[in-house]
């Protein structure tokens, strides 16, 4: 019983959280536009916090709202930990173990995609959490104030990830904004 009280607990606050609501047209649309998932997190200790996902096409992920990630491998995280304070980034980067071929765990090579994350606002997953499964993100954030990240994610012989970037980058850009948009609709060639 405890276990579903806990589901029912976390769907409620997942609910209230204006993030959330705010990005969830953003995240419609991207999702529509790209045909990758659009998922929205947050940083807690060291780890991605997914508040939303958003699926428009049937592909295989093992993310789930509500679920953590190490934000070391993922691309949400990254994009947040270049912003955060030093503490934030040792608290993440402690105990980082390789979880594919991929993932970058060596702390000059992390540090290094950090600064190049902080320079260009764009973090990326090459099958750094997940064979098979890349990504690109965005912070959501004013000047060096970040509340969140938006990140698509797909099979990563689908990913151009240098194609999405522009994509990303405004979405994270009009979350923050507030900018309001239409509820896409699907098109009738979605996949």
């Amino acid at each position: 019983r405890v276990g579903l009280k806990l589901l029912e607990l976390g769907s409620v606050a997942l609910q209230r959280t204006g993030l959330r609501d705010v990005a969830f047209r953003h995240l419609h649309s991207l999702a529509l536009r790209t045909g990758l998932v659009a998922h929205l997190g947050i940083l807690d200790q060291g780890d991605v916090v997914y508040l939303d996902r958003v699926m428009t096409t049937r592909v295989a992920l093992p993310t789930r709202v509500g679920g953590r990630e190490p934000a070391y491998c993922t691309a949400l995280g990254k994009a947040m930990l270049a912003f955060a304070d030093p503490a934030s980034q040792a608290t993440a980067l402690a105990g980082a173990r390789r979880r594919t071929e991929f993932t970058v765990v060596e702390p000059r090579a992390v540090q290094a995609a950090l600064d190049s994350t902080r320079q260009t606002g764009i973090a990326y997953d090459r099958e750094e959490a997940y064979a098979g499964l890349g990504c690109v993100a965005a912070a959501i954030r004013s000047g060096d104030r970040v509340i969140g990240a938006i990140s698509l994610t797909g099979p990563i012989a689908r990913m151009r990830a240098h194609s999405l970037v522009h994509e990303v980058r405004n979405t994270a850009l009009a979350i923050w904004n507030g900018n309001v948009v239409p509820l896409p609709r699907p098109l009738a060639s979605a996949r």
